[in-house]
């Protein structure tokens, strides 16, 4: 059952679908007058999807198809239609959609191709970003996914051997650069997945799993029944709320009460 259909009972599955994703793309082609810091003359041909690598939180499949995988390939490998439709499918499905600079790259780039494809919007879903969970909390030496992931001791990237991978595949559809490329798209969504789980902890305003789900005991971050602990108060300049520690992912949130304070006067 998704999100998209009208029901008017509690769902079966009481967990928010969230979709661990990434893309990658076609270069443009254009055309320039130097190799420095050059505005284009024309543009000979816009990027476009060539993979879409996925798998939702909690199953353990990996998934991920290429232009490659669909009938029309052979008649025009840049047209992008089936994979953009799959692309809207699980937007569709999804309840939280997690990505490495998605919020300004890998979203905004599907939506893109799906406006200009014809489609109408898939139903609203709520974002998390990784580069942005990196950059709130700390102070990395750099934010890439590749970057962060070995600092943390997660994994690497998978050796793409540069632009060659990307030319092999648009300009000569050589079936070994797209399995290279489907293997490279998939590792990201692995590595996604793990520091998605590692930084979730420390999250600011992570949408809230437990009204998701419809579970009031759940924690905010994770959706664990572990169990929360009590650990001391949050005080602001007017209200005080009680400060939970989630025995399962470890986060820390508030009570929803306010407390009363005999505070008369505020800076």
């Amino acid at each position: 059952m998704t999100k998209s259909q009208f029901v008017t009972e509690i769902r079966e599955s009481t967990s928010p679908k969230i979709l661990i994703w990434d893309i990658e793309t076609a270069p443009i082609r254009a055309y320039v007058w130097g190799a420095w810091e050059q505005n284009f003359l024309w543009k000979e041909h816009d990027w476009y999807l060539l993979t879409v690598a996925w798998k939702w939180l909690g199953e353990k499949k990996v998934s991920v198809l290429g232009l490659d995988d669909f009938e029309g390939y052979g008649k025009d490998p840049e047209d992008d239609y089936a994979l953009v439709s799959h692309a809207w499918d699980l937007f569709n499905e999804a309840d939280i959609v997690v990505a490495h600079n998605g919020v300004s790259f890998d979203t905004k780039k599907a939506k893109a191709r799906m406006i200009l494809q014809g489609f109408d919007p898939p139903s609203p879903f709520k974002e998390v970003d990784t580069l942005t969970l990196a950059k709130q909390s700390f102070a990395f030496t750099k934010n890439r996914l590749d970057d962060v992931c070995r600092d943390l001791g997660i994994g690497q990237k998978i050796n793409t051997g540069g632009h060659k991978l990307w030319r092999d595949i648009v300009e000569n559809q050589d079936p070994k650069a797209w399995a290279k490329m489907k293997r490279y798209n998939k590792q990201d969504v692995l590595l996604l997945e793990e520091l998605y789980l590692k930084l979730r902890p420390w999250a600011k305003n992570h949408p809230n799993i437990a009204t998701l789900s419809d579970r009031p005991d759940a924690c905010p971050r994770c959706g664990s029944e572990a169990g929360m602990v009590v650990r001391g108060y949050n005080h602001t300049a007017v209200s005080v709320r009680i400060s939970y520690r989630c025995n399962g992912c470890g986060g820390y949130c508030q009570g929803r009460k306010i407390l009363k304070t005999a505070t008369k006067f505020v800076n």
